[in-house]
């Protein structure tokens, strides 16, 4: 059973750090740019148990161009202890919280996730969702492209111009109202604004596009294990 509830309070959708007990989570972002230099793909996967338990693993690749390095990391953060990995037949090593604050924004097991992103994936009351069903889960799904521009663009890193909301969507779960799910596609028409999203230097102009996925709602078999726990510590 979720632990908040959201009834008619306007606008919709509250993060489901705030309402479940325990969930799993897939979010990807996709940078595609007009040459295989350009795009990169960053997977992020994990699993959020209440109330302070949370482990994540960020993988990035640039999937067009061959040969390519593979970034990746692991962290687990239990109460106020980090753990980090940074190869996947490595060792999670307990790491100081703020190096890891950068990798802890990508995750939505975290509330850095959503407190720089919840404003931009409120519904607005006058907007009808329809049913839907995502991973499971009982929800309604919100086309926000043509209510959210502004709330997703003041969103963006600074000096963001020349861009356009393509694609907007949030599936709420029902009855509760928390986010199960979000579709965000951005167009950036010069290079200089694809460069805000990617921090490279393209050549041309790209598309930013962001996915999130809940599955797992409140179940009681997940679990984050402390590395403390198992060496002993």
């Amino acid at each position: 059973m979720a632990r908040g509830f959201l009834g008619l309070q306007k606008p919709w959708g509250i993060d489901p750090l705030r309402t479940l007990n325990s969930f799993e989570f897939s979010f990807t972002t996709e940078f595609l740019g007009q040459s295989p230099e350009d795009s990169l793909t960053v997977t992020n996967t994990g699993v959020f148990v209440a109330p302070a338990r949370q482990a994540c693993t960020i993988t990035g690749a640039k999937p067009l161009l061959e040969g390519a390095p593979t970034a990746w990391e692991r962290f687990v953060v239990i109460d106020e202890r980090a753990w980090r990995m940074t190869s996947p037949d490595g060792e999670l090593v307990e790491a100081h919280d703020q190096l890891m604050r950068t990798s802890r924004d990508l995750c939505p097991s975290d509330r850095a996730f959503w407190s720089d992103s919840s404003e931009a994936l409120l519904v607005p009351r006058r907007v009808e969702g329809v049913p839907d069903a995502i991973n499971g889960i009982s929800t309604r799904r919100f086309d926000l492209a043509a209510t959210n521009t502004s709330r997703v663009l003041r969103r963006l890193p600074r000096g963001s111009t020349n861009v356009a909301l393509k694609t907007h969507q949030v599936w709420l779960a029902e009855p509760d109202a928390w986010i199960a799910a979000f579709d965000l596609e951005l167009e950036a028409a010069t290079a200089k604004a694809f460069r805000n999203f990617t921090r490279i230097k393209p050549a041309g102009p790209g598309t930013l596009r962001m996915s999130l996925r809940i599955s797992r709602p409140d179940d009681a078999e997940l679990r984050v294990e402390s590395p403390a726990d198992r060496r002993g510590a």
